[in-house]
């Protein structure tokens, strides 16, 4: 797989950048060139912000995965037990998820997280799945190759 050089971000450092929750969170771009020149499989921790800078980039190159709660309730319930955030930050990851979950048409994959290890399990699947998509080879050499024999 070849680099990438979209320009993101005022210097073109980022892959993609947004607001989430008050914050801005990126990807950089360097550490991804990287490990796509080396072949690796690149995962993205993403919002649906994310998602959708990188589908109109990258659309036959990616890979996506909507992945939530079993319902509205359970995600409260998992925010409010970490202790980590406020009840402000919580409430307003809630009202943000209330609109994200529209989005999952938009994305190639669910899956939803009622148990950590099938989740997880899920998850392999899929990314071993992605390496195996047309457009993650070189078709013409495949085809080549397989003339040739």
């Amino acid at each position: 797989m070849c680099a990438l050089s979209h320009k993101t971000g005022k210097e073109g450092n980022f892959l993609e950048y947004a607001e989430v929750h008050g914050n801005y969170y990126g990807t950089s771009l360097k550490p991804v060139n990287k490990a796509l020149e080396e072949s690796k499989l690149v995962i993205f921790d993403i919002d649906v912000q994310g998602h959708d800078i990188l589908r109109e980039k990258l659309d036959n190159l990616i890979t996506s995965v909507f992945i939530t709660t079993p319902d509205l309730n359970e995600l409260e319930n998992r925010l409010t037990s970490r202790g980590t955030d406020s009840d402000e930050v919580i409430e307003k990851r809630i009202k943000n998820s209330k609109i994200e979950i529209n989005e999952i048409d938009k994305y190639d994959y669910l899956i939803i997280n009622d148990d950590l290890n099938k989740a997880a399990d899920d998850l392999v699947s899929v990314a071993k799945a992605s390496l195996l998509k047309t457009t993650m080879f070189d078709i013409s050499q495949v085809r080549s190759v397989w003339l040739e024999s």
